[in-house]
């Protein structure tokens, strides 16, 4: 399955969408029950003009070590994408985050990056970086992947 929870934009063609936190993890939980994998998943943060976000779909995904293989961040809301990044980042498996920027599907008139087709990445593409807290890092340019100097990720 391939699930695009987002509560405004369509859906690309061959995914289903859910509009609610609450129907994705229904979606989510019914995979995981059936034993089925869920290969790519889109969020979207902002779900509508009430509280709802996608951050209990990231919870229950943690709670229940419950990843897809593919997992993309597509919300405009720029401050929300930086705590979706760094919440997946220090809990989803690595190599789990293929890709984030505001809807970069191109099904919205938002789109930034139109039908961006991620690729899986062999991180042969390590760029040095340096971050006053962190210390001496790397990064690869392709998927994003942190790792430390001696090459092990983050």
């Amino acid at each position: 399955m391939k699930l695009f929870v987002d509560d405004e934009r369509p859906a690309p063609d061959g995914w289903e969408l859910a509009k609610t936190a609450e129907y994705a993890i229904t979606l989510l939980n019914f995979q995981r029950f059936f034993s089925c994998q869920v290969e790519q998943l889109s969020l979207d943060h902002d779900l509508g003009y009430t509280a709802d976000t996608v951050m209990p779909v990231l919870y229950w995904m943690r709670d229940n070590e419950f990843w897809p293989d593919e997992l993309y961040v597509h919300t405009a809301n720029e401050d929300a994408e930086e705590v979706m990044l760094a919440f997946i980042r220090a809990n989803a498996p690595s190599g789990v985050l293929r890709g984030w920027g505001c809807n970069f599907w191109g099904t919205g008139p938002d789109s930034r990056i139109q039908n961006w087709q991620p690729i899986p990445c062999p991180c042969t593409d390590l760029q040095a970086m340096h971050d006053r807290s962190f210390g001496d890092y790397m990064r690869c340019a392709d998927c994003g992947t942190y790792y430390d100097t001696d090459g092990s990720r983050l």
